[in-house]
């Protein structure tokens, strides 16, 4: 359906409670931001936390975690990841380079010799035994939300400067206390990590 004033068309259908929705805030000048960011991010869903990273910690058993940390310290999630991104999100948290381009650069620098940004990244989901995330990157006044693994999905939000989201039904299923993540008994080992 087409909208009447604003000329946008709506998809989803008639009858859903995200195009209801989307409809009445549509009405004015102001419900098309809400109508963008609704579409863009999910409507319906809670607001997902804004989280920071806290470092790269090693896992018990070898390999390592990252550690996101929300503003209150009162929630962590690890995320377990390769040597490779573990580099890549050391040296970025170390305002480091590498002598030459790791994948992580090499992924921003074709995003901006097209013009483009990465303007936020989103852990998004658990699927099965994985982190499902989102890396959002605007060219113009377009705005497209890329699949990506979380850890280059947080590569890329370091090496930005900008935050990394999580949809609260992430942190609720595989958060844990920070105070957690300090005491070496409780670390996250290969065999206990939950998904990665």
């Amino acid at each position: 359906m087409t909208h009447p004033r604003l000329g946008i068309r709506i998809e989803n259908g008639g009858s859903s409670a995200v195009y209801k929705r989307a409809r009445r805030l549509a009405m004015g000048a102001r419900g098309l931001v809400v109508l963008v960011g609704m579409l863009c991010l999910g409507a319906g869903a809670p607001d997902p936390v804004e989280m920071e990273v806290g470092g790269v910690l090693p896992m018990r058993g070898g390999g390592a975690a990252v550690a996101l940390i929300d503003a209150t310290r009162s929630k962590a999630l690890p995320i377990a990841v390769s040597g490779t991104e573990a580099l890549s999100i050391q040296l970025r948290l170390a305002k480091q380079h590498y002598p030459r381009p790791l994948t992580h650069d090499l992924m921003e620098s074709i995003v901006r010799e097209l013009g483009g940004k990465i303007v936020r990244v989103q852990i998004d989901e658990i699927r099965g035994e994985a982190f499902i995330a989102s890396v959002f990157v605007q060219v113009g006044q377009r705005t497209s939300r890329i699949d990506a693994r979380p850890s280059d999905g947080i590569a890329l939000a370091l090496g930005n400067a900008l935050p990394v989201f999580v949809a609260r039904k992430v942190l609720d299923r595989a958060g844990m206390s920070p105070d957690a993540l300090e005491n070496p008994e409780s670390a996250p080992t290969p065999s206990r990590r939950g998904p990665i």
